[in-house]
C-alpha cells in the first residue's frame, strides 16, 4: 500500500469542515495533509499524542498542534472530538480510503501553506 506513511493532501475532504483548525487553515489559503501510521493507534497513547513526546516533537518542528484520528477495530474513528464530529460518514470513508487506513491505524494531520 503505497499511500501509507506518505503525506497525502486531503483538503477537498475537509473543504466544508466545521473543525475550526482546518477551516481556518483552508480559508487562509492553506492545505490539509495527513499521514497514516500502520498500527499507530495501538502503539501511541492518547496522552503521548495530545501532550506527550510525539506532540512535543510536532511543536518543535513548527506545528501548532497535532490533530489525530485513531481507526478502531470496527472501522469507527476516535480522536479530538471536534475533528471526529466534523466528519460525516462520506468524508470519513473518503479519508480512510485515500490514506489506506484500517483498524488499528493512526492518522496524523497538519495544516500546511499552499505550495
Amino acid at each position: 500500500m503505497l499511500c501509507r506513511y506518505k503525506k497525502l493532501q486531503v483538503s477537498d475532504i475537509f473543504a466544508e469542515s466545521s473543525f475550526r483548525v482546518f477551516a481556518d487553515g483552508l480559508n487562509g489559503g492553506g492545505i490539509i495533509k495527513v499521514r497514516c501510521v500502520p498500527s499507530g493507534a495501538k502503539t501511541f497513547s492518547n496522552s503521548a499524542l495530545k501532550k506527550g513526546d510525539i506532540y512535543n516533537e510536532a511543536i518543535k518542528s513548527g506545528a501548532k498542534g497535532l490533530p489525530f484520528l485513531k481507526v478502531l477495530d470496527d472501522g469507527e474513528v476516535e480522536g479530538i472530538s471536534a475533528l471526529v464530529s466534523s466528519l460525516d460518514s462520506t468524508n470519513k470513508e473518503q479519508l480512510l480510503s485515500r490514506c489506506c487506513a484500517g483498524p488499528g491505524d493512526l492518522i496524523t494531520s497538519q495544516n500546511a501553506r499552499s505550495t
